[in-house]
């Protein structure tokens, strides 16, 4: 079962993302409500995927991609934004993200991009043991 914390400032996005997500077998782990919180629960918890909000108050997702990545290389991050347009997506992969959806994307989309993801973590994770 993935561990997966979310990030969005919107208290109402993750509540109902949070269940939604559970009863398809996911574990939501923990919440964050800005970048520099988003730093600090992965530092705690070391999920296997963050589900990231791109626009945000203080430090946004691009940022706080960019220094879970520095520390924690194998975490997985899949963008979940309204965003429609190129300019959010080339930032995703430029800081190392692993997708990126729209906040309108089905569950079950999101549900395979989280297994995908953490399947990914893993398979890394292994191959730098093996190394």
């Amino acid at each position: 079962m993935p561990r997966v914390v979310l990030v969005d400032d919107d208290a109402s996005i993750r509540g109902v993302l949070r269940p939604a997500l559970e009863r398809l077998g996911i574990d939501v782990i923990g919440e964050a409500a800005d970048g520099i919180e988003a730093v600090e629960v992965v530092r705690q918890l070391k999920p296997d995927v963050v589900l990231m909000d791109v626009q945000m108050p203080g430090m946004g997702g691009i940022e706080a991609t960019r220094e879970i990545k520095a520390s924690y290389p194998f975490v997985q991050v899949v963008f979940v934004t309204v965003y429609d347009q190129p300019h959010p997506t080339r930032s995703a992969e430029e800081v190392g993200a692993y997708a990126y959806l729209l906040k309108d994307s089905s569950f079950e989309l999101v549900r395979d991009v989280v297994f995908r993801a953490a399947g990914l973590k893993q398979e890394l994770e292994l191959k730098a043991r093996r190394a």
